[in-house]
This record gives structure tokens, C-alpha cells and sequence, in this order.
């Protein structure tokens, strides 16, 4: 087959070059040429093997027949492609390269029919890509500015995602979650988002790390991402959830409600943060302030296990305040005291241990603002073991 090069034509008839077959025996190869409606060009017809190089459109329609067509350095200006059905030879191949695209419109059929297409380095404005969704052809988009917006596609494939509302054309995980919310970010990242209302005691979030039984996936999980929480990855456990930071405790009930009846056999801990300011000056007096309670604890394990979930490991234990895996860690990034320990049993038992944690930060930050004794610190202690006396007992506010 003879590969033909025109130069800067502005007139040439590609119908007349179609009809006559010549296209059997040529491939065009087109330079700096000009195809408007201004040199009398209303339609220009794609069919045999044809490639343009720094050529100029505007105002003209594209009716794609067979062959293949190849774009490289060329502008569009108010075109629109589309796809002639009449013809019953699929068009093999359209390819887009460093090209300039405005105001054109892409319809249905020129997706739907071409069986390879792809866009690559290309820049578009206020251009239509018709019913892109219904074939998935977003991929095919490679390192192009182009944006969302440019997609238009029948209201029935416009999906939003119920974790972070974006809308997508790609299909949703449980329909729900677009693969952006699904994705494991990194086991540091954090998730700064904030619910519920202000009160007296100090707001909080939780670590939720699950495992699976055997290799199976629960995708139950992902509806957490509906509840605010984001997902990381943990290399300990399969998953790991990071929930909203809970200014109250009546906005995370939803979320403790669902974990009970949904993931409760796969929780291997739920570590709290609470929001901490004296952090420093607690590890300081560690020993006075938490050593009657630990000494509850390590002597009554039965006990220990139905309040916190769970008793010491590897990952929470009473070692030493300067240890990251110590029961209360002091060296959390953020200004917050995280008590590792805890594990989600149940709802009423998290929120509890929940209200306890945060009444403990509480006081413990409302008094530290000046210097005391070693005997105020003692005291704190018994005043700490007397508060998880009354949560082992169910008094008072623990009484729900």
C-alpha cells in the first residue's frame, strides 16, 4: 500500500477520495492542512488509513466509517464526531496525540462503535463527551486535561459516592463507594474530619482494626466509609478504620451500633484517642496517677477483659510510659492520649469505657495547668481508681 503526504491543502475532497476506492491502495498522510467549514468543508469523512499532522478543524463534522484515523498536533474548534451508522465495517482505530480540543462534541456512536480509541497529552475546554459512562472509555483519557464536567452521560449512570459524594461514572463498591473511598490509604494518614457538639469533656476517635476468618474479604466493613470513617492499612490485621473525631458521645452511636451487628466477631481492637493538652506533665507523675489502677487490673483479669475488651498484649501492655506500645501511649503525633488497651466488645461496653476515658482526660487536663505536690498526684491516683470503681459497679453516669 503507497503512502501518499499532503501538504498545506486547504480543498481536499476525501468523500471523492472514499468513493472512488482509492483508499484500497493509499494511506494519506496530511500536513498542515485546513478542513472548515470557510474552504466549503461541512463533513469530513474518516474511512481507509488516514493520519493528521498539525492540520486545523473547525466547524465540521467527523463521520467515521472504517479504517483508521490518527490525530497528532491538530486543533479542533466547534466539531463534532459521530459515527455513521450506515456503514456496517467497524472504524478499527481513532487516536488523539498532543492535540488542542474546544467547544466539540464527541456523540454516543463514536464511542459505542470504535473498537480502539485512545487520547493522549491532549488539552480540552467546554468540549461534550456523550454517554462515556455507559463503555467505561475514562481510562483512555491518558496524562489529558480534561474535566469531569467535559462528560455527559444519561442521568441514570451518574453515580455518587455516599462517602464522599463525589460522582463518578465508574461502578461503586455495594453500589455505594466509588474506588477512591475503598482504596487502604497509608497506616499513617489520618482522618481530620469532625462531628457532633461541644461539651465538657474532651473529644475523641478510635483505631477500629478487624481480621477476617480464613482468606475471605468482609465487605460488609465498607459501609463504614458511609459512617465517616476512612480506611488504612495495617500490616497486623487485614483492615483498619479510622473514625470521624466525636465531639460528643450521641454522635458515634450510629457507628457503634453497626459495628456490634455487623463486625463484632472481626474487631481485634479498637484503640480510643482522646484530645489531650497536659500530655507531658501526666507522664511525668505516670506511676502516682495509674499504678492503683493497674494493680486493680493485673489483679482481677476477669474483670479487666469485660471492661476493656481485652487483656494486655504484645500491642497494649503495662510496661513503661515511655514505651509506644504501653496500655496508655504518650507518643501519639497529635495532641491526643491513646489508651490501647481498648477492644469493641459490645456498645454499651465501648461507650462506657468511652466516658470513662474521657472523663479521666478531663479532669486530668483541668488540673494541670500549675505545679502540685507528689501528694496531689497520689491522690489523683485513688481518685482514678474510685471513677473505674464506679464503671466496674455501673453507678452513676455508667449506669445506661
Amino acid at each position: 500500500m503507497i503512502e501518499r503526504h499532503i501538504f498545506n491543502e486547504d480543498n481536499f475532497e476525501l468523500y471523492d477520495w472514499i468513493a472512488k476506492g482509492l483508499y484500497e491502495s493509499e494511506k494519506l498522510v496530511f500536513h498542515n492542512c485546513k478542513f472548515s467549514l470557510l474552504h466549503g468543508r461541512s463533513t469530513v469523512y474518516l474511512g481507509g488509513y488516514l493520519t493528521f499532522i498539525n492540520c486545523i478543524f473547525r466547524g465540521v463534522n467527523f463521520s467515521s466509517r472504517y479504517g483508521s484515523a490518527n490525530f497528532n498536533k491538530c486543533s479542533f474548534d466547534d466539531a463534532v464526531m459521530k459515527y455513521d451508522t450506515y456503514y456496517d465495517m467497524s472504524m478499527i482505530e481513532c487516536t488523539f496525540e498532543n492535540c488542542v480540543v474546544r467547544s466539540c462534541n464527541f456523540k454516543r456512536g463514536f464511542f459505542k462503535k470504535l473498537s480502539l480509541k485512545s487520547f493522549s497529552q491532549c488539552g480540552y475546554a467546554n468540549t461534550t463527551f456523550e454517554s462515556i459512562s455507559e463503555i467505561g472509555e475514562f481510562n483512555d483519557f491518558n496524562s489529558c486535561k480534561v474535566k469531569k464536567s467535559c462528560f455527559k452521560f444519561p442521568r441514570h449512570y451518574q453515580k455518587t459516592c455516599k462517602a464522599c459524594g463525589l460522582k463518578t461514572f465508574a461502578d461503586l463498591q455495594l453500589g455505594k463507594y466509588c474506588s477512591s473511598c475503598c482504596r487502604q490509604d497509608s497506616y499513617s494518614y489520618q482522618n481530620d474530619k469532625v462531628k457532633g457538639m461541644n461539651t465538657k469533656l474532651p473529644s475523641f476517635s478510635f483505631e477500629l482494626e478487624l481480621t477476617y476468618p480464613g482468606d475471605s474479604y468482609n465487605e460488609t466493613s465498607l459501609n463504614l466509609l458511609g459512617l465517616g470513617f476512612i480506611r488504612c492499612s495495617d500490616s497486623s490485621v487485614d483492615d483498619e478504620y479510622k473514625s470521624y473525631i466525636y465531639k460528643d458521645c450521641k454522635s458515634f452511636s450510629h457507628a457503634v451500633s453497626f459495628i456490634e451487628k455487623k463486625l463484632q466477631d472481626c474487631v481485634v481492637s479498637s484503640h480510643l484517642h482522646v484530645g489531650m493538652k497536659h500530655r507531658k506533665r501526666l507522664q511525668n507523675h505516670y506511676s502516682d496517677v495509674f499504678r492503683p489502677l493497674v494493680d486493680e487490673m493485673y489483679a482481677n483479669d476477669r474483670e479487666t477483659i469485660e471492661i476493656w475488651g481485652r487483656r494486655t498484649n504484645h500491642w497494649a501492655d503495662f510496661s513503661s510510659p515511655n514505651d509506644r506500645y504501653n496500655w496508655v501511649n504518650f507518643k501519639s503525633n497529635f495532641e491526643t492520649l491513646e489508651f490501647r488497651l481498648c477492644k469493641f466488645k459490645n456498645a454499651k461496653q465501648y461507650r462506657n469505657l468511652v466516658l470513662f476515658c474521657r472523663t479521666l482526660v478531663a479532669k486530668f487536663d483541668s488540673e494541670f495547668g500549675g505545679p502540685h505536690s507528689d501528694e496531689y498526684y497520689q491522690q489523683l491516683g485513688q481518685w482514678v481508681l474510685a471513677e473505674y470503681h464506679n464503671l466496674t459497679e455501673r453507678k452513676g453516669k455508667y449506669n445506661v
